[in-house]
């Protein structure tokens, strides 16, 4: 682009209505032949000054916002000419910009009414402003993840890596675990996860009272009932993303109709939930036979819970079992293929992360006392145990959006969830 030069002579007097009246009589000429953006500028400012009426300088505050969209865009010679020709002060003479090329034809100078009033000149050149403003935003906003529906998902399988299948009429697990090597309870995790067929309808897995623990599930095919050991009638159940809670444990879950699959997940108030259930080998069970149970029966349809959404629509949850009055929360979470989550922590809270479907990498620390993180693959049906306090964050491949559950030991952090969907500034999920 050529240099920009201003050369007019001023003279007469302009009348402001909103101020006051202004006289200039002087005659100046100012060259600037720098091509910067910034020599440019300092010609506009030069004469935003000597401009004699708020018309005059409102105009060359226009023409000053738009000169780096001008320029970029291949507007700055008829702005230049528009912005002159509309008169800045009413002087009725005016020299082109000295640049090469061909300089586009000045409009008709607006009459003295039409430049106090704002007439058609300084619409003109507000509107050109406004356009090119916005189409400069536009073009220079960053994309960012893309949104996805906050439904829950039809096609979700739910198998996890651990799992197990009951395809006798009771199925009691008097160790609170199925005896499976694939399910793999963490020395140090408040919680043990799996998923589990029930092949038959009636059939049902038994689980044994203790006190210290609360049973939670969530149901992915079929349907079930609850029933406690101290009722003589079944209790409530549901179908598919119908989310439930046995304080104590001590619940046998019965299928409603053949080839249900639940997700259970057995947790305790902190301790490795491995000691929790050696102690009901020891000689303290008895203690954990609770006779009134602690809390009631629990549940809540995950499809009917409130869709909280941020992030654009690119991220959703949904509340489960939630609050202070048991030993851990559950939710589920939603985040679409392009949605990572940035490094983040729970100082109060271990994370069970259950990826029902996901393709990415978990970078987690090994405790709340390691500084670095490192990389694991992530797909689908895996658990994934972050310690409280540890460092972790989540980086998609770009195939296919995570849907997890999500447990917290004990509750809290689900709560920040609400605070994102309201807008409102909250650590990571």
């Amino acid at each position: 682009m050529g240099s920009l030069i201003f050369a007019g002579a001023e003279s007469g007097t302009d009348t402001d209505t909103g101020t006051g009246t202004d006289t200039d009589a002087d005659t100046d000429t100012d060259t600037d032949t720098d091509a910067d953006a910034d020599t440019d500028a300092e010609s506009v400012h030069e004469h935003l000054r000597r401009a004699p009426s708020h018309v005059a300088r409102r105009r060359v505050r226009l023409f000053l916002r738009m000169l780096p969209h001008a320029r970029r865009n291949g507007l700055f010679l008829a702005l230049t000419t528009l912005a002159l020709s509309t008169g800045c002060g009413s002087s009725k003479e005016w020299a082109p910009p000295s640049v090469g090329g061909t300089i586009p034809a000045a409009p008709a100078l607006p009459d003295e009414k039409s430049q106090t009033s704002g007439g058609s000149g300084l619409a003109e050149l507000e509107a050109l402003a406004a356009s090119s403003g916005a189409a400069a935003t536009e073009e220079n906003k960053p994309a960012g993840p893309s949104p996805i529906p906050g439904s829950i998902p039809t096609d979700i399988d739910g198998k996890l890596a651990a799992h197990a299948a009951c395809s006798q009429k009771d199925c009691a697990l008097p160790g609170l675990f199925p005896a499976n090597p694939s399910i793999d309870i963490q020395k140090k995790s408040p919680a043990a996860v799996w998923s589990h067929d029930i092949a038959t309808a009636g059939s049902s897995v038994s689980f044994p009272k203790h006190g210290g623990l609360d049973l939670l599930g969530v149901v992915v095919k079929g349907s079930v009932k609850l029933k406690g050991t101290e009722a003589k009638e079944p209790g409530p159940g549901g179908g598919p993303w119908v989310a439930f809670r046995a304080p104590g444990a001590g619940v046998s879950v019965t299928a409603s109709e053949p080839n249900t699959r639940v997700i259970f997940a057995l947790v305790s108030p902190g301790d490795p939930i491995g000691d929790a259930a050696a102690a009901l080998r020891g000689k303290d069970a008895p203690k954990l036979a609770w006779k009134d149970r602690p809390a009631p029966l629990q549940v809540v349809d995950l499809n009917a819970s409130k869709d909280l959404a941020w992030g654009g629509g690119a991220m959703h949850a949904r509340m489960g079992i939630e609050g202070d009055a048991q030993k851990a929360s559950l939710g589920l979470l939603m985040a679409s293929k392009d949605a990572p989550v940035p490094q983040h922590k729970h100082d109060g809270s271990w994370e069970i992360l259950i990826a029902l479907k996901a393709e990415g990498t978990a970078q987690l620390a090994a405790s709340a006392e390691a500084k670095d993180t490192a990389p694991k693959k992530l797909s689908d049906g895996m658990v994934v145990a972050i310690p409280k306090g540890a460092l972790h964050a989540w980086e998609p491949a770009g195939t296919k959006p995570l849907i997890a559950l999500q447990i917290y030991v004990p509750p809290g952090p689900e709560q920040r969830f609400k605070k994102l969907a309201e807008g409102v500034s909250a650590p990571s999920p």
